[in-house]
């Protein structure tokens, strides 16, 4: 490569070309610094060490009482941050907002004094989801067999939630449904019926749209468990399932997909976890990182989210 340059004459002079990378080395060189540069370090990882196994779950000895809230409380779930919390109570008919004054740490919650009534469209409620960043919310139970969506138009923020007149009927597989989970993206939904002791598996055509929900003729059966279903929860890139039974002392089925979100693929892999805190475990939720669990109690008067540390 050549450089062209004007001469003092005005005449154009051809010089031979100089790299800039060379100079900039033999610089550095002359003044004793190195021209490679240092590896960054490495992320942190995605989930702490023993999180997202049961087999490693060690009660925190923390817990909050939802009595005051409701005296039948069914079903809990976490904003993805870990800083709100979402209570399903069915003598109310209620769903209740609180905050965590410390994150992953149930004994701090308090009360929003906010709460959405979704007795309009179902009596006896056994489940809630939130999704699509919040923004959206899913009501199922017993009286309706169906799934209900509801709209937030501040996303996490109950007190902006509506009825969106969107609904899936779930009954022509299961009339007792009693737990319900999505695919982080929307395009996938899981139902877990108490009937047939079985978990149901639908496609979204549209995510997040549950009337656009349709059976994908998958399910995979839980009897070998549990009779008595309670709740569940899946890891959040769909290798693993946490079913929560009222057998003795609930425990807390592990199992594993050897295909991601594909229900029928879904193998028992002989672990679990004796929630020696309550005899009648209601629900099951998890932090967003697999380091913490949480069990609501109907065995006690209280009524209490027990927590569990989850890690090694």
């Amino acid at each position: 490569m050549t450089i062209l340059s004007a001469g003092v004459s005005g005449n154009v002079v051809n010089k031979p070309a100089v790299r800039v990378d060379i100079i900039a080395e033999s610089v550095n060189a002359d003044l004793g610094e190195s021209n490679s540069v240092a590896p960054l370090p490495p992320p942190p990882p995605l989930y702490p060490d023993g999180a997202w196994d049961v087999a490693n779950a060690v009660y925190d000895s923390k817990l909050f009482n939802l009595s005051g809230l409701d005296d039948s409380p069914q079903d809990l779930a976490l904003k993805d941050d870990g800083v709100k919390l979402y209570v399903l109570g069915r003598t109310g008919n209620l769903v209740h907002q609180l905050t965590f004054g410390v994150i992953d740490d149930v004994s701090t919650l308090t009360d929003d004094s906010i709460s959405l009534n979704i007795g309009a469209q179902e009596t006896a409620a056994l489940a809630l989801r939130l999704g699509d960043g919040g923004t959206k919310l899913y009501i199922v139970g017993s009286a309706g067999d169906t799934v209900y969506q509801y709209t937030l138009s501040t996303a996490w923020d109950l007190s902006t939630a509506s009825y969106s007149g969107k609904f899936i009927s779930l009954s022509s597989e299961d009339v007792a449904p009693a737990g319900m989970h999505f695919k982080p993206d929307g395009t996938k939904f899981f139902m877990l019926g108490f009937n047939n002791t079985a978990i149901y598996q639908y496609t979204l055509s549209t995510a997040w749209d549950i009337s656009t929900a349709t059976y994908d003729t998958v399910s995979f059966s839980l009897t070998t468990q549990t009779s008595n279903p309670q709740s569940y929860f899946m890891h959040p890139e769909g290798i693993r399932l946490y079913l929560c039974a009222a057998n003795n002392n609930g425990p807390v089925f592990q199992y594993d997909l050897s295909t991601p979100w594909d229900i029928s693929t879904t193998v028992y892999n002989s672990v679990s976890y004796t929630i020696g805190q309550d005899s009648v475990p209601a629900a099951i939720s998890w932090n967003a990182n697999g380091s913490k669990m949480f069990v609501i109690g109907l065995g006690n008067v209280g009524r209490p989210i027990f927590q569990y540390d989850v890690s090694i």
